[in-house]
């Protein structure tokens, strides 16, 4: 009877917890090359080219466990609006739009295709150092950004990721995938890693 009562009344130890996380948005495309400018600067925006990986430009608050890439999706697109009785895009993401729409198209997408976006995961790596002794900005490398497939959206970001602790989410426009191999990077470059 003790067992039973165990069971059909579970203890608060044994009710699974919510694990609420702030994850971190990012946006990435290829640096537009014009032979005309120096090309030694890598940022985010330099003069009107988009390109690059950007800083820090979005924060959310999910549950891994529980949270699905599709969800995530929705989370980062639309937000609650006039009192839950619309929905309406984020600020997030009409900037990324217009992002996706000034992007370089280095393989020639379609005006259809330039709408379309895939998530990325990036494992932030160890704070720098300033001169100073203060702290920096945390050292990463857009090469080491692994695409989720598309076949494990359905999945939870646990499940696909692992800990997200440390991790950014960096969303980037399907036009920066190249056609045949779906990768963000050549072959040619891949093999330098």
């Amino acid at each position: 009877l003790r067992l039973i009562n165990k069971l059909s009344h579970p203890t608060p130890n044994l009710v699974p917890k919510i694990m609420k996380t702030y994850i971190h948005l990012r946006m990435y495309s290829h640096p537009t090359y014009n032979p005309a400018k120096n090309q030694h600067e890598h940022s985010y925006y330099v003069g009107h080219e988009p390109g690059g990986l950007s800083p820090r430009l979005g924060l959310l608050v999910i549950d891994p466990t529980i949270t699905t890439f599709l969800q995530l999706r929705e989370h980062i697109e639309e937000t609650e609006g006039d009192g839950g009785r619309i929905r309406k895009r984020t600020l997030f993401f009409q900037e990324f739009l217009f992002f996706m729409e000034r992007c370089s198209n280095p393989y020639g997408y379609g005006k259809e295709d330039l709408k379309n976006y895939r998530i990325g995961v990036l494992r932030v790596g160890d704070v720098a150092e300033t001169k100073n002794g203060g702290d920096g900005e945390a050292v990463t490398n857009a090469k080491d950004i692994k695409l989720i497939r598309e076949d494990v959206e359905t999945e939870s970001i646990f499940e696909v990721v692992g800990d997200v602790l440390g991790t950014d989410f960096v969303l980037i426009p399907s036009c920066q995938l190249h056609p045949e191999t779906g990768r963000l990077f050549d072959a040619d470059e891949e093999e330098k890693k």
